[in-house]
């Protein structure tokens, strides 16, 4: 596209009203009028025909990284080739979800390729593709200004962040320093035979050594080191409702990083369930940093679809593909009668093999009744109706936990902490 440029303008606005004026005033100028009109709009046309070819061999290619996280500023880096030199403007058509401060750039670009960084923020997830970088340069004589697309098709992706303050304050305590806590119990795990010593119970005798060594040995247990957690992570319809400034989805994949840290920091083996009606993606527990990514591209990919959870489902498929006993944590929505009635009996089928959890997040205004001191009549019927909400939570809490299951009701700015809390409370009591 060639389309005039500010020079073009001003040469007409400055040749053309002294011509008018002078062939008005002398009809005998006239032919100098067009003569000298003529002769600029051949100059003219003669930059616009130079010009029309001004791009070609210009392209735009994207440098790594192609990963950047939500909510983190950072720099679009790209290689641009074949510009040639002098000054150029380049525009980008940002797609929804990436926030730049500006769509256009100007470059004074040398002859040899060269790398413009161009600062932006992914505020979505997933995935992204930026349709075109355009080109804008000038003509040889700076009359007209030819644009068109120098590359398209760039797909940069938004991995998830830890988010809100909380869930980074929860973060770097998981991962800056050491605290010491009391383990509960004595461990599950066998470590070696020694020497009976009085006090030693019955039941930690080992009978066949014992009889072995025609003297009484005892087993010696320690606590368990490396276990298998599992995050299911809900992308149903419910999950699609906003808490604060986020929808629950983006709270619970923040908490699901969270809980990936914390599995890494006790030594356990991390495990990422994504599912709506149906699972969506399954990663086996692992450690590492390359699982670490694979987590984290699965959890770039989720994302809210209108459709009810399947718990009985997911149960199935958890219980097929988990083998042996595993901490399975599920990050849903339980705030609907439907969704909490459905939930039960799927956890109760998986609890029989595995140790079952779920968080959700605290509905705005679920708490107990006269938690505040009401001020107005409305506000004693929504402080009502915000018991009845804690009330059927707190009954689905009190059923669960006769099935074994732990429930927890968590603040949504930090929800990655109190579930990361959660899973050190299992750890030390050895509930796994």
């Amino acid at each position: 596209m060639i389309v005039p440029a500010a020079r073009l303008l001003w040469l007409v606005a400055a040749m053309g009203l002294p011509l008018a004026v002078m062939a008005a005033v002398s009809p005998g100028s006239r032919q100098a009028v067009l003569l000298a009109a003529g002769c600029a709009a051949a100059v003219a046309a003669a930059d616009a025909w130079i010009a029309r070819n001004g791009l070609r061999g210009i392209r735009a290619r994207l440098v790594e990284p192609v990963r950047f996280l939500k909510d983190r500023p950072a720099r679009l880096r790209l290689e641009i080739a074949g510009i040639g030199a002098g000054p150029a403007r380049l525009g980008i058509a940002w797609p929804e979800g990436l926030s730049a401060g500006s769509d256009v750039l100007t470059v004074t670009a040398p002859e040899s390729p060269f790398v413009v960084e161009w600062p932006f923020t992914p505020e979505r997830r997933g995935k992204h593709t930026i349709g075109a970088v355009h080109v804008e340069r000038l003509s040889r004589w700076g009359f007209w200004e030819v644009r068109g697309p120098a590359g398209g098709g760039i797909e940069i992706h938004a991995m998830p962040s830890l988010g809100t303050a909380g869930d980074v304050l929860s973060f770097r305590r998981l991962t800056v320093g050491q605290r010491a806590v009391r383990q509960v119990g004595k461990g599950r795990e066998f470590e070696k035979l020694r020497e009976y010593l009085p006090g030693d119970g019955f039941d930690e005798i080992h009978w066949k050594a014992s009889a072995r060594r025609a003297r009484p040995v005892t087993k010696v247990f320690q606590v368990e080191r490396t276990r298998e957690v599992f995050v299911v992570l809900d992308g149903s319809r419910l999950t699609g409702r906003m808490a604060g400034s986020d929808t629950r989805l983006e709270r619970y994949t923040s908490a699901a990083l969270v809980m990936a840290a914390a599995a890494a920091r006790h030594g356990d083996k991390f495990g990422l369930v994504t599912f709506q009606d149906r699972v969506v993606d399954f990663v086996p527990a692992g450690q590492g940093a390359i699982h670490m990514a694979a987590c984290r591209r699965a959890l770039a990919r989720i994302a809210v679809k209108s459709t009810p959870a399947d718990f009985q489902e997911i149960a199935t498929e958890l219980r097929l593909r988990l083998r042996g006993r595993a901490l399975v944590l599920f990050l849903t929505d339980l705030d609907d009668p439907a969704a909490s009635e459905a939930f039960a009996p799927a956890a109760k089928f998986l609890s029989a093999r595995h140790l079952v959890a779920a968080a959700t997040i605290r509905p705005d205004g679920a708490k107990a009744l006269f938690s505040d001191a009401p001020e107005t009549v409305d506000e004693v019927y929504e402080q009502l109706s915000g018991h009845m909400a804690w009330r059927a939570l707190k009954e689905l809490e009190i059923s669960l936990r006769r099935q074994g299951v732990r429930f927890g009701m968590f603040e949504r700015e930090t929800l990655g902490a109190q579930v990361a809390g959660l899973y050190a409370d299992i750890k030390s009591r050895q509930l796994l």
